[in-house]
Protein backbone atom coordinates (compact mmCIF):
# COMPACT_ATOMS: atom_id res chain seq x y z
CA UNK A 1 0.00 0.00 0.00
CA UNK A 2 1.05 3.55 -0.60
CA UNK A 3 -0.27 6.92 0.48
CA UNK A 4 -1.30 9.65 -1.92
CA UNK A 5 0.68 12.87 -1.90
CA UNK A 6 -0.54 16.36 -2.75
CA UNK A 7 -1.76 16.67 -6.34
CA UNK A 8 -1.97 12.93 -7.00
CA UNK A 9 -4.98 11.26 -8.56
CA UNK A 10 -5.88 7.58 -8.24
CA UNK A 11 -4.18 6.91 -11.59
CA UNK A 12 -0.98 8.56 -10.37
CA UNK A 13 -0.75 6.42 -7.23
CA UNK A 14 -1.40 3.15 -9.08
CA UNK A 15 1.17 4.04 -11.75
CA UNK A 16 3.63 4.96 -9.00
CA UNK A 17 3.17 1.59 -7.26
CA UNK A 18 3.03 -0.71 -10.26
CA UNK A 19 5.05 1.11 -12.90
CA UNK A 20 2.32 0.72 -15.51
CA UNK A 21 -1.29 1.47 -16.22
CA UNK A 22 -2.21 -2.19 -16.76
CA UNK A 23 -3.19 -2.68 -13.09
CA UNK A 24 -5.51 0.32 -12.92
CA UNK A 25 -8.83 -1.50 -13.45
CA UNK A 26 -8.09 -4.20 -10.87
CA UNK A 27 -6.81 -1.58 -8.40
CA UNK A 28 -9.96 0.51 -8.92
CA UNK A 29 -12.13 -2.52 -8.14
CA UNK A 30 -9.97 -3.48 -5.15
CA UNK A 31 -10.18 0.05 -3.69
CA UNK A 32 -13.79 0.74 -4.77
CA UNK A 33 -12.72 4.00 -6.45
CA UNK A 34 -13.24 5.77 -9.76
CA UNK A 35 -10.34 5.76 -12.22
CA UNK A 36 -10.28 9.55 -12.40
CA UNK A 37 -10.87 10.26 -8.71
CA UNK A 38 -8.63 12.83 -7.03
CA UNK A 39 -7.35 11.64 -3.67
CA UNK A 40 -6.94 13.41 -0.37
CA UNK A 41 -3.38 13.56 0.97
CA UNK A 42 -2.42 10.34 2.86
CA UNK A 43 -5.22 8.25 1.30
CA UNK A 44 -4.14 4.60 1.24
CA UNK A 45 -4.30 2.80 -2.12
CA UNK A 46 -3.95 -0.99 -2.41
CA UNK A 47 -2.77 -2.80 -5.55
CA UNK A 48 -2.76 -6.51 -6.31
CA UNK A 49 0.69 -7.31 -7.69
CA UNK A 50 2.78 -4.18 -7.76
CA UNK A 51 6.39 -3.30 -7.90
CA UNK A 52 7.37 -0.64 -5.41
CA UNK A 53 9.09 2.00 -7.50
CA UNK A 54 11.13 4.75 -5.93
CA UNK A 55 11.50 8.33 -7.09
CA UNK A 56 8.46 7.97 -9.34
CA UNK A 57 5.78 10.30 -7.98
CA UNK A 58 3.41 11.43 -10.75
CA UNK A 59 1.01 14.22 -9.77
CA UNK A 60 -1.42 15.04 -12.54
CA UNK A 61 -4.55 16.00 -10.60
CA UNK A 62 -5.78 19.35 -11.87
CA UNK A 63 -6.53 21.98 -9.28
CA UNK A 64 -8.00 25.45 -9.66
CA UNK A 65 -5.57 28.06 -8.38
CA UNK A 66 -8.15 30.84 -8.12
CA UNK A 67 -9.19 31.81 -4.65
CA UNK A 68 -12.73 32.97 -3.92
CA UNK A 69 -12.94 36.72 -4.32
CA UNK A 70 -9.85 37.00 -6.52
CA UNK A 71 -10.23 38.88 -9.78
CA UNK A 72 -8.75 37.57 -13.00
CA UNK A 73 -6.67 40.11 -14.87
CA UNK A 74 -5.00 40.31 -18.22
CA UNK A 75 -5.84 40.82 -21.87
CA UNK A 76 -7.61 37.44 -22.06
CA UNK A 77 -10.19 38.48 -19.48
CA UNK A 78 -10.81 42.08 -20.59
CA UNK A 79 -13.71 43.24 -22.71
CA UNK A 80 -13.66 46.40 -24.82
CA UNK A 81 -15.68 49.23 -23.33
CA UNK A 82 -15.87 47.94 -19.77
CA UNK A 83 -12.51 46.66 -18.50
CA UNK A 84 -10.22 47.37 -21.45
CA UNK A 85 -9.56 51.11 -21.60
CA UNK A 86 -7.67 52.97 -24.28
CA UNK A 87 -6.14 56.29 -23.29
Amino acid sequence: MNRAQQGQSFLDVVAQQTGSFEEIISAALLNNRSLTEDLQVNTLVKVTDGIALRNNRPATALRSTLHPGSQQKGIGFMSIGSTFKIS
